[in-house]
């Protein structure tokens, strides 16, 4: 897109799309520091606004970078500019305050599975965020099932209700962190925590919670798992009792259920893998993806008629969030990981109506932090280097 500007223009740019809840803000300041452009960029309603002042070349070359460099997980649908009279201080560009504003239609951002680098720190022993299961960054981690209104600002999710701390504060406000106006941005200090409540009045926090879940599943029982979108059911997939528990709390007969498991090694066991597949698996929209059984490998038979039942597939998915690494790193078998619902109803998300499957199940592993909006995840149907969309849930929709 060109544009032409006369020297030392002040141009107003809309910018709609899904532009909130990406990392957009903090592009666009990158973007207008290495240009040497003035001015400031802020959230409107479902959009960005930006207004640069600068020389003829350098806004023009702006404009083509914001189109071509544009960061993961935005979308563009319009970019409209328009030459204002601001009062513009030279040399300097902020992020202000976001504004309501019905220029553009609001568009909720997708959640993302959590980063490597976030997954790296939450694994470094020497890191703050070791083991917190709430880990992300300015690109990962929840958006749409936290976001209570828009324009995309901690205050309007669910994150409100965890003040950040001095050092999140600072990551926050620094232009060369990778958190940067990361909305979600929390630790084991100010954010939220983990909680498995078991029958009884148990309570195991942080590294206990995991340790306790995993000894349940092991050993045959089933934990209630709250996810971004809601709350899962947990089992080993090859314990049929367990299996069986599952089925006659949702009601579903003998419907397929999709299994986790821990990386894309033990997925490969357990199914036929194309590179299209694997490509899906570990996508930032880490969805369920049904692939083709293996024919003729003994041992899998009491999988498949545990979890797919006859159907042509069986429905595969890779950890997505820091609670689902941290549960499966000790686990070496594929877990049954399917909605927490009676048949035909929405996915639980209430934390309260969840404590009640502390008297139905083993454990109920949960946390502190409110979900928004609810999200099935989404399912993918791959054959060969083909894949379509059977469900658009977290991650998709």
């Amino acid at each position: 897109m060109r544009v032409r500007t006369k020297r030392k223009s002040c141009i107003k740019i809309i910018i709609s799309g899904i532009v909130q809840g990406v990392g957009f803000r903090p592009f666009i300041y990158r973007l207008a520091i290495e240009e040497g452009l003035s001015g400031f960029v802020r959230n409107i309603g479902g959009g960005v606004e930006i207004i640069i002042r600068g020389n003829d070349e350098r806004v023009e070359r702006f404009i083509e970078r914001v189109e071509k460099e544009q960061p993961f997980g935005s979308r563009l649908d319009s970019i409209d500019c328009k030459y204002v009279e601001e009062d513009i201080e030279e040399g300097v560009f902020y992020i202000v305050s976001s504004e309501h504003s019905n220029e553009a239609p609001p568009i909720i951002p997708p959640d993302f599975a959590v980063c490597d680098e976030c997954l790296s720190e939450m694994r470094n022993r020497k890191d703050r965020r070791y083991r917190y299961p709430f880990i992300s960054c300015t690109f990962c981690g929840p958006r749409f099932t936290v976001i209570d209104a828009l324009p995309y600002d901690r205050e309007r999710t669910s994150m409100d209700d965890f003040p950040m701390c001095s050092d999140c504060s600072d990551e926050y406000g620094n232009p060369d962190d990778r958190r940067f106006y990361a909305q979600t941005n929390a630790c084991p200090d100010c954010g939220p925590e983990i909680c498995l409540l078991t029958e009884g009045g148990g309570e195991y926090m942080a590294d206990e919670a995991f340790d306790r879940s995993v000894e349940i599943i092991r050993s045959g029982g089933v934990v209630a798992v709250k996810g971004l979108g809601g709350y899962c059911l947990a089992c080993d997939a090859y314990n049929e009792d367990a299996v069986d528990r599952i089925k006659s709390f949702k009601g579903r007969g003998n419907k397929p259920m999709a299994v986790m498991v821990r990386d894309i090694e033990m997925a490969k066991k357990i199914a036929e893998i194309s590179d299209k597949a694997v490509e899906l698996l570990l996508s930032p929209s880490a969805p369920i993806v049904v692939l083709p059984v293996k024919k003729g490998l003994s041992g899998l038979e009491v999988l498949y008629r545990n979890v797919s039942d006859g159907v042509g597939g069986i429905g595969v998915m890779l950890p997505n969030t820091p609670v689902h690494h941290l549960l499966l790193e000790n686990i070496d078998f594929p877990i049954v990981m399917t909605s927490a619902n009676y048949s035909e109803q929405p996915i639980i998300i209430d934390d309260m109506g969840a404590k009640a499957l502390v008297g139905i199940f083993d454990g109920v592993l949960t946390n502190n932090r409110r979900i928004s909006a609810r999200a099935d995840d989404s399912v993918m149907v791959s054959n060969g280097e083909l894949a379509v969309i059977s469900r658009a849930g977290r991650g998709l929709a």
